[in-house]
């Protein structure tokens, strides 16, 4: 049995859809392409598809909100950064 699940590239990064894939089970076979604006992704694992599928949404969302979560943490990671090599720089 396959599966064919579709992602928007405006709401998904690649980055977002590879890290999901990799960590899924290592008995789940997929394969990855891509379109102009789509990513697909082609569940191939016989009676367990639908519990791959069920696993890989869940991960497509957590690496989504870890995605947001860097995105909007950015700045303030490169300020504590700096600070600290400040105060090691001036021996601190």
């Amino acid at each position: 049995m396959q599966r064919k699940i579709i992602f928007l590239k405006l709401g998904y990064s690649e980055e977002v859809i590879r890290k999901s894939l990799y960590w899924l089970p290592e008995g789940c076979h997929w394969e990855f392409s891509d379109t102009s604006d789509e990513w697909c992704v082609t569940m191939c694992s016989g009676d367990r598809v639908e519990s791959y599928v069920s696993d890989l949404n869940r991960r497509i969302n957590d690496f989504k909100l870890r995605e947001i979560l860097d995105k909007k943490t950015k700045n303030l990671r490169v300020r504590l950064i700096q600070s600290a090599l400040s105060r090691v720089a001036d021996g601190s």
